[in-house]
């Protein structure tokens, strides 16, 4: 049914908190411009994508069309103290052997890393933040509900 609204410029559903899941079939709409969601308790996209736009969202339900497959994605935010090894721990994942940061090579802010586990499906994206007290403020914006913390 929604998929016959195709002059669809805005999608306004703030505040629909009875709403678990938006149908894919809203990803085929081409003339959709802005989906607001502000306030809903939704599943499906995950708050994450909705957090990304409208264009985000989009994509999602678009590749939601294609069936459903498992997902072996995880977010993981590596917090902690300034040189307690955040950086030389994920080093050392990726390289699969004991590699230790030299302090030059300090994390400043945060640093994204993509770290695929041998003979494993799962494919991490490691957040090392840095753990100078100056940029704990902007740890905030990189954690999810979703994502593993280890504390290092």
């Amino acid at each position: 049914m929604v998929g016959k609204l195709k002059g669809l410029q805005q999608l306004g559903l703030d505040f629909c908190k009875s709403l678990n899941e938006l149908p894919f079939e809203i990803g085929q709409l081409r003339s959709l411009q802005k989906i607001s969601l502000f306030g809903c308790a939704l599943q499906t996209p995950p708050l994450d994508v909705v957090r990304r736009g409208t264009d985000a969202v989009l994509q999602y339900l678009r590749d939601l069309s294609f069936g459903d497959e498992h997902c072996f994605y995880q977010k993981i935010v590596l917090v902690g103290d300034q040189t307690a090894g955040k950086s030389s721990l994920i080093e050392s994942l990726i390289a699969s052997k004991p590699s230790p940061t030299i302090k030059e090579e300090r994390t400043v802010g945060i640093d994204v890393r993509k770290w695929r586990p041998k003979s494993s499906k799962v494919v991490a994206q490691v957040y090392d933040a840095a753990g100078h007290k100056t940029y704990h403020a902007s740890h905030r914006m990189f954690m999810s509900r979703d994502a593993l913390y280890l504390n290092v």
